[in-house]
C-alpha cells in the first residue's frame, strides 16, 4: 500500500485527469484511521496548481454541516496534495442518472430538502468575508451543478467545489450570463440545478408549482430579478 507523506495510506484511484483523486486514509497511532479523498497535484499535468492550492486554503476556512470540508494541504516529493472529506454518499449527477435509466421519479420533498441544505450552506459561505489580495472578498461558489452536490448515504446535503480562482465555463447550463461577481450568480446555477431536478418528478403535486416558480425566478436572466441571496430563495 502506497503511502503519501508519511500519513495517508492510498486503497484505490477513483478519478484520473489532470490530477489523481484517491480514497486513502488517514492513519495515526494505536491504529486510529480516517477515509478522506486524497488528491494529488502533479506540476507537470494539473493546470494553475498555485491557484488550486490557494482555494484549498480559503476553502478550509469554511466550517459548516453543508460543505465539504477541506482537511489537509501538504507536499510529498514532487507532488502537491489536498485531502478532502471522504463523503459516502451519491452526487445529484448520479441521482438524475439512475432516475433517468429507471424512469423513478424524483420526490418533490426530497428536492424540497435538497435545495434548503444547499441554500443553507451556501448562505453560509456568502455571509464569510475571505481576505485575499489585501481586499476583502465574498465567498462566492461558482461551480454549482449536479456534481458538486453529494448525498450522503447516512443523511444530508453537502456541497463541494467552491472556488476562487476556477468557475464554470461559460457554455455551461449552469453558468450565470453575467460574471460571477455577487452571490446572485450561485443563485442562479441553483435555480438551473433546481429546475433540472423538477424535471425528474411528478408534475402533478402542489409543491411542484411552487418550487418551479422559484427556479423560474432563481434563474432569471436579469440578476436583479433573481433572489439576492440564499436565505432569501429558501
Amino acid at each position: 500500500m502506497q503511502h503519501i507523506a508519511g500519513k495517508y495510506a492510498l486503497i484505490r484511484k477513483i478519478e484520473t485527469g489532470s490530477s489523481d483523486t484517491y480514497l486513502a486514509y488517514l492513519v495515526g497511532h494505536k491504529g486510529f484511521r480516517r477515509e478522506v479523498m486524497l488528491e494529488l497535484l502533479h506540476p507537470s499535468k494539473t493546470p494553475a496548481v498555485a491557484e488550486k492550492l490557494q482555494d484549498a486554503k480559503l476553502c478550509a476556512q469554511l466550517y459548516h454541516t453543508n460543505i465539504s470540508q477541506i482537511i489537509d494541504l501538504g507536499r510529498h516529493e514532487h507532488l502537491w496534495f489536498i485531502a478532502n472529506e471522504y463523503i459516502d454518499g451519491m452526487t445529484l449527477e448520479e441521482v438524475i442518472h439512475l432516475s433517468e435509466i429507471h424512469n423513478i421519479k424524483i420526490p418533490i420533498r426530497l428536492i424540497a430538502f435538497i435545495l434548503s441544505e444547499m441554500l443553507k450552506g451556501l448562505g453560509y459561505a456568502h455571509q464569510a468575508r475571505i481576505v485575499i489580495n489585501h481586499r476583502k472578498s465574498v465567498f462566492l461558489h461558482r461551480n454549482i451543478c449536479s456534481r458538486a452536490v453529494k448525498l450522503p448515504f447516512h443523511g444530508g446535503v453537502k456541497i463541494s467545489g467552491f472556488s476562487f480562482f476556477m468557475q464554470l465555463p461559460s457554455k455551461s447550463p449552469y453558468a450565470p450570463p453575467e460574471e460571477f461577481t455577487h452571490p446572485s450568480s450561485d443563485i442562479y446555477s441553483c435555480g438551473v440545478l433546481l429546475a433540472e431536478l423538477l424535471g425528474y418528478a411528478d408534475t402533478q403535486e402542489q409543491s411542484h408549482k411552487e418550487l418551479h416558480k422559484i427556479a423560474q425566478q432563481a434563474k432569471n436572466l436579469r440578476s436583479h430579478l433573481r433572489f439576492q441571496s440564499a436565505p432569501a430563495m429558501r
